[in-house]
């Protein structure tokens, strides 16, 4: 009588292959995360490069069809941050802007009221003017978006009837920048995104432009 011989695994061939097996799958996952962080990084970028564009656009189209840029401000207050909140009226439309301030909730950065009768030497500039505004103004909207903040916004004559626009954008909470946000935060143009885990949140932007009034 003969005994069939019979194959199989080992149980050190199969620690062999499940450790290999592990391996891969360590690879592959850490692959994805990498990936996963870069596309964040870059969708978190463009998000804000677009923002910027679209503000410089309409800005830059108001000077060069409107008559003229009235500034005020800006002015600074204490709330749980310094903030610098001033106005520029450009040709019919006016913006109120709050250096600093992430947009969300209730907090605002850069507001456009279109065909705004007042003139900036009118408006009270405190905490409230932007709430104020995108409550009580027909047409008032915040140009930027959720998380977004404003770190610098100067328009400046650099001829007869040439403006520079110098904007800077920063998205990301509180603690992804360096010099970290703190109550006492007051040179926000210098912030950084911070080389650590989150940075892929994080993004600073700049756009330098000059317009030409055609009318």
């Amino acid at each position: 009588m003969s005994r069939r011989q019979q194959s199989g695994f080992t149980i050190v061939e199969m620690m062999i292959a499940t450790a290999i097996f592990s391996i891969i799958l360590l690879i592959i996952t850490a692959g994805v995360m990498a990936f996963s962080r870069q596309y964040m990084r870059g969708q978190t970028a463009s998000n804000l490069q677009f923002t910027a564009r679209q503000v410089t656009a309409q800005m830059g189209q108001d000077i060069q069809f409107g008559t003229g840029v009235e500034a005020a401000g800006p002015v600074q207050f204490k709330t749980d941050l310094t903030y610098k909140v001033g106005c520029y009226r450009i040709g019919a439309n006016m913006y109120l802007y709050q250096i600093g301030s992430q947009v969300k909730d209730a907090q605002h950065g850069l507001i456009m009221i279109p065909n705004h009768a007042a003139t900036c030497s009118t408006v009270t500039l405190d905490a409230d003017t932007l709430k104020n505004a995108l409550d009580t103004a027909r047409g008032a909207r915040e140009l930027l978006s959720q998380g977004q903040r404003l770190l610098q916004l100067n328009v400046s004559s650099v001829g007869s009837a040439a403006h520079a626009l110098d904007l800077v954008l920063a998205g990301g909470d509180d603690d992804l920048f360096t010099p970290t946000v703190t109550p006492s935060t007051t040179a926000w143009e210098q912030l950084k995104c911070k080389a650590q885990t989150g940075q892929e949140f994080c993004s600073v932007t700049s756009l330098h432009t000059v317009a030409v009034e055609r009318v």
